[in-house]
């Protein structure tokens, strides 16, 4: 388009200079019929600038015909230039619409997995109090994508941008506390107190986060009738989250994702009661009954087990740095 643009204005130069032309040799004319009238040879000058300036104005159709020409080619592209990109637009946020619920659920199985490493790494730091990090890999990929957050879908709905804007800033304060956490490791200088409760913070933002993502779908794709109106927004979408099919959609995805390996020497060793009485989200919505809740710890105590045994390759799967 600019280089249309800049085509047009270069003719449009030329055109000018062409009519600044024609209006010279016409006063030229004049100059020269007042100058010869009194000449015998007036008449031969006359016919002579006469018949130049009908040479310098006979392409008079074909040069305004060319700018009309081009001026309706650039007008004809800007006009499907503009259909292209709306339809791309519209169609961008349809997907974007149809598959941002999806997104979500598979962030619960990500801050499930979140979940089972943190408890990994609480153990193997209490094992050497605290006087060592993991690799920093392990810490950043508990990361939450961003990029998996749509929020520009959501332009067009000033709530509901308000309730997918909420969970997005939950999900990015997790990510600068997973990198505060990361750095409070490696400090000797931080005492023993502050890393445990920074594990303790990322431990909880798991269950926590869930609870979010469960409420943002249910307030977004689910619910009918409820206000949008963020006053306990939170509090009402919960007391009908038991009705909701998100529940079950979320359940299942935590489900697929546990017990994908079978722990060799499980102790059987439990310190989930603390993460009971938190009364998180696991708990519930997800598996209140006891024996839901049961098989749910069995599940995740096998998995970090898993966590804390070794790779194909016979190497430990976390490995812990001492600090200098």
């Amino acid at each position: 388009m600019v280089f249309v643009a800049f085509i047009i204005l270069t003719l449009k130069f030329v055109n000018q200079i062409y009519f600044n032309m024609q209006d010279q040799i016409l006063l030229t004319v004049t100059n020269v019929v007042d100058t010869v009238a009194q000449n015998h040879n007036a008449l031969n000058y006359i016919k002579k600038f006469t018949q130049l300036t009908a040479e310098n104005t006979s392409f008079e159709f074909w040069w305004d015909g060319f700018n009309i020409v081009i001026a309706v080619v650039a007008l004809l592209f800007s006009v499907f230039t503009f259909l292209s990109q709306k339809n791309t637009s519209d169609n961008t946020t349809k997907l974007s619409q149809d598959t941002q619920r999806n997104l979500l659920l598979d962030l619960v199985r990500h801050l499930y997995r979140n979940l089972v490493v943190t408890f990994t790494l609480k153990r193997k730091l209490e094992d050497i109090e605290f006087k060592g990090y993991p690799s920093e890999e392990h810490l950043m990929k508990l990361k939450i994508p961003m990029e998996n957050i749509h929020l520009e879908s959501f332009y067009g709905n000033g709530k509901k941008y308000e309730v997918m804007h909420n969970l997005y800033l939950n999900l990015r304060n997790y990510n600068v506390e997973i990198d505060a956490v990361c750095k409070h490791l490696k400090d000797a200088n931080i005492n023993k107190e502050i890393k445990i409760r920074d594990i303790k913070t990322l431990i909880f933002k798991c269950s926590f986060l869930t609870e979010r993502i469960m409420i943002t779908i249910y307030g977004l794709w689910e619910q009918k009738r409820m206000s949008m109106n963020m006053a306990n927004y939170n509090e009402r979408v919960g007391d009908a989250m038991s009705r909701s099919k998100t529940v079950g959609a979320i359940k299942e995805k935590i489900i697929q994702v546990q017990g994908c390996g079978v722990a060799e020497g499980t102790d059987g060793k439990r310190e989930f009661s603390t993460f009971k009485d938190k009364n998180n989200c696991y708990a519930s919505f997800l598996f209140t009954t006891d024996a839901d809740w049961e098989q749910f710890l069995s599940r995740l105590e096998n998995d970090i087990a898993i966590e804390l045994g070794q790779n194909k390759q016979g190497e430990t799967k976390i490995q812990i740095i001492p600090v200098q």
